[in-house]
């Protein structure tokens, strides 16, 4: 199976904080790439000329700047930051499985789940998130004028509390594909063009392109009634730090909750490939 990582430098605002961040979670990276290597799966990776500097010392099958496309300079806003992971989608074959650099697939269960649902699924997400606590409700208000007569009242309802989790996303049906990347693309370059728009959003709230990747997905889904595989069972959005199964292996660390758990995600790195841990430990001194 192939799998690809996606990592976009501009919302990180300067090129030292990408830096920094990149040296902070860079164990954590090279942890989710490392499982899948060793379970025997190909792991590329889609980034930009100003991360690659960094991330071109791990071991990934291939390294693609295609998040350096002209169509990515559009976007004027750091809010829209699963931009660069849509570019990335565009570029991989159906079949592909998107993972975030902070999920883990630990056990043999889950790869096999993945091939096993080949041919019978239209998209794989980790899970269906039940928003318990009102997280979409101010995007949802937000963005409901601008698009209510492009989309509503079909694709994109504005009264559903439920969207997927994108921890782990892949395609097998092109119209799906064809569609969700379209519409992603067509909403956030118009939301971009507009400066009083963008004005009136947070730049650090990740809720409105939250919903854009996330809550658009499911609606899509149901309103054409695609055969969707989840990996978890559907929970609520209610603040978790780790979505985590240990049967399957799978682990997906939230926010600050990476920073907690260094010591542990580094002690682990170490324990699985030593000489993968040594060079990262070796790279981190030199650039810092």
């Amino acid at each position: 199976m192939r799998f690809y990582h996606s990592f976009w430098s501009k919302p990180a605002h300067t090129l030292e904080r990408c830096k920094n961040f990149l040296l902070k979670n860079l164990h954590l990276i090279a942890l989710s790439l490392h499982y899948v290597k060793k379970h025997g799966h190909e792991i590329v990776l889609h980034t930009d000329s100003v991360a690659a500097r960094i991330l071109n010392h791990l071991p990934y099958d291939d390294i693609y700047c295609t998040l350096d496309d002209s169509q990515l300079k559009e976007y004027t806003s750091k809010v829209f930051w699963a931009a660069g992971k849509v570019c990335a989608h565009v570029k991989e074959p159906l079949g592909s499985i998107s993972i975030d650099t902070d999920v883990l697939l630990k056990k043999p269960k889950v790869f096999d789940i993945l091939q096993n649902d080949k041919g019978r699924i239209a998209l794989v997400v980790q899970d269906l998130e039940i928003d318990d606590c009102g997280h979409y409700e101010q995007p949802r208000n937000f963005i409901k004028p601008y698009v209510m007569h492009r989309y509503a009242p079909k694709e994109m309802r504005f009264d559903d509390i439920t969207a997927f989790n994108c921890g782990i996303i892949g395609f097998f049906d092109a119209g799906l594909k064809d569609g969700y990347i379209s519409a992603y693309k067509e909403i956030t370059l118009l939301l971009s063009r507009s400066n009083q728009l963008l004005s009136k959003i947070d730049p650090k709230s990740t809720a409105l392109d939250l919903f854009l990747e996330q809550m658009w997905l499911k609606n899509l889904t149901d309103y054409h009634g695609y055969n969707v595989k989840k990996l978890l069972p559907d929970r609520i959005t209610s603040r978790v730090n780790i979505i985590k199964d240990d049967e399957l292996g799978y682990e997906h660390f939230f926010t600050d909750f990476k920073e907690k758990e260094k010591e542990n995600i580094k002690r682990e790195l170490l324990c699985e490939n030593p000489n993968l841990f040594v060079k990262i430990e070796n790279l981190i001194k030199k650039e810092n």
